[in-house]
């Protein structure tokens, strides 16, 4: 979507490419520092942690790295997926925003609340950053009925529930999806850290090299026929074969690894 809004508004951007680790993705900090403060013309360094279809949280020590390299723009952490990471692999960087004044801390309420039809979204950052993006947002942004909803979404009873949610959904991710996803003929291995509310899974062919056919193939019977949509990413950099499956309710999860299994077993 950055790259989409940056083409609208006639804004250029420099793609620097993620590492790819054991199955896991994360930053390639030198050529993100190198790209940021070898060109003058870059104002923002666009970072998203966890990532999609990555669902990678990044590495504290290289975000660090990258706020500490010089650059004199502005570094924004896209975290609408953090609410599903497990707190032994990681936390918000929104904590950083006191000592890092260039920092900006992206969240949605669209994601782990289950609330992206009021389409409110959270910015964290320092006094600066907000004046300025308050001198530049439209008056009267934010309806008065979304704000009445996520007020009631961000009430002690709220916050129970959506944390209900996750850890629901942590459950069904870590116990069942990602065991039951790795059984299926055709996965070699679920990629990326596994810290958001999807799965990211490699299907290979008969040799072991990742299938973007095969992949497709799944996706193509799934949506046309099964009536279930999973996201094919066999075209995103290093996710070749790939199909991103969303977590949901046991019953969902269920459904969607039988379906699975047998949409491949026929194409045997």
């Amino acid at each position: 979507m950055y790259k989409v809004v940056a083409s609208i508004n006639d804004v250029g951007i420099v793609k620097v490419p993620l590492i790819v680790e054991d199955g896991a993705f994360q930053l390639d900090v030198d050529a993100v520092i190198a790209a940021a403060t070898g060109d003058s013309a870059v104002k923002v360094i666009w970072l998203c942690s966890p990532g999609n279809p990555t669902g990678t949280i990044l590495r504290e020590a290289d975000v660090r790295r990258v706020l500490d390299s010089g650059f004199s723009g502005v570094v924004v952490v896209d975290e609408a997926y953090v609410d599903f990471v497990r707190a032994e692999r990681g936390e918000s960087y929104a904590r950083l925003v006191a000592e890092y004044p260039g920092l900006f801390v992206m969240q949605t309420m669209s994601k782990s609340f289950g609330l992206a039809g009021i389409r409110l979204g959270v910015g964290i950052g320092g006094r600066e950053i907000v004046s300025y993006l308050n001198r530049a947002k439209a008056p009267y942004s934010v309806s008065s009925l979304t704000l009445d909803v996520a007020k009631d979404a961000l009430s002690d009873e709220g916050i129970q529930k959506m944390r209900s949610v996750v850890t629901s959904l942590q459950a069904q991710r870590d116990e069942f999806l990602i065991p039951q996803l790795r059984l299926l003929p055709s996965v070699g291995a679920i990629l990326g850290g596994n810290d958001g509310n999807f799965v990211l899974c490699r299907f290979v062919d008969g040799n072991g090299n990742a299938s973007n056919e095969i992949a497709k193939r799944v996706y193509t019977e799934m949506a046309q026929n099964r009536g279930l949509v999973v996201r094919y990413r066999g075209s995103d950099y290093g996710c070749e074969g790939c199909l991103r499956v969303t977590v949901g309710t046991a019953d969902e999860n269920k459904l969607v690894i039988d379906t699975m299994r047998s949409v491949l077993s026929q194409a045997k």
